[in-house]
């Protein structure tokens, strides 16, 4: 009763108890301390034991405190670790060798665009030197000559990407006067590094301070005159239009009649 009574004096208004042996203990919390009683035995060991395995239970040691700490598993993944600066693992590696290729490769990236990339040119020449006229003839008084003729273009395209040839205006003059015109707006598409044919009709009529045109074709069926030839084609590449007009003088060789 006496020991009872000690115990009793010495508990505090904020609900914690010293024991006999010493030890402050919480009244809210279960005691899982060592006590030693007064006959010398550990009674308490098992009640220690017993006590830090519901003390621990749902928890796992906290890395960062060399084991001496616990941590809650449902905190597990909002643990941050510190890393000091002295730690290696912050020290750059071959820096300077991964700056040396990143610039490379943006050079030889940049450069490869530039090389495919930059305009090159677009040609358009005719290399036929005498047209035949594919339909001819003659009027009753043999005053007036009619004929279609058919034109061959070539274009040629250097660069490294396709392009659109959209449309050709060609003319056929003779003497300042103009005997044909025609818009060819049928368009067509030209590989990188490759030539294609194009292909202009046109239908010519020599008349009235011509006459001489017809009275040579009449006489000579096999004779051949020059005419000049205009085309003005319009490509088309990166949503951009590019205009090329081309000159030529090409004979015409005069039809048969019979």
């Amino acid at each position: 009763m006496a020991e009872k009574s000690d115990a009793d004096a010495v508990k505090g208004s904020v609900g914690k108890t010293y024991t006999g042996t010493g030890v402050l203990v919480d009244d809210a919390q279960p005691t899982i301390a060592v006590g030693v009683v007064d006959d010398g035995h550990l009674s308490t060991r098992s009640r220690f034991i017993s006590g830090c395995e519901d003390f621990f239970h749902g928890s796992i040691t906290c890395p960062t405190c060399d084991g001496t700490g616990r941590v809650s598993r449902d905190r597990e993944h909002e643990l941050v670790a510190l890393i000091p600066m002295s730690d290696k693992r912050l020290d750059p590696r071959r820096t300077k060798l991964y700056v040396a290729i990143s610039v490379t490769l943006c050079f030889m990236v940049a450069g490869m665009l530039v090389f495919f990339l930059f305009p090159r040119s677009i040609n358009i020449h005719c290399s036929q030197p005498t047209i035949v006229p594919l339909v001819a003839g003659y009027n009753e008084n043999h005053t007036a000559m009619y004929m279609t003729l058919l034109n061959m273009y070539n274009v040629t395209n250097e660069n490294f990407y396709q392009v659109r040839l959209t449309s050709v205006e060609a003319n056929i003059l003779l003497n300042q006067r103009i005997l044909a015109s025609v818009s060819n707006t049928s368009s067509m598409t030209v590989s990188m590094r490759s030539t294609e044919l194009y292909y202009v009709r046109l239908n010519a009529t020599f008349n009235s301070d011509l006459d001489y045109i017809v009275r040579y074709c009449w006489n000579y069926q096999d004779g051949i005159f020059l005419v000049q030839f205009q085309a003005m084609a319009t490509f088309s590449y990166f949503q951009k239009l590019e205009q090329m007009t081309l000159i030529t003088y090409q004979y015409i060789r005069c039809p048969k009649h019979h």
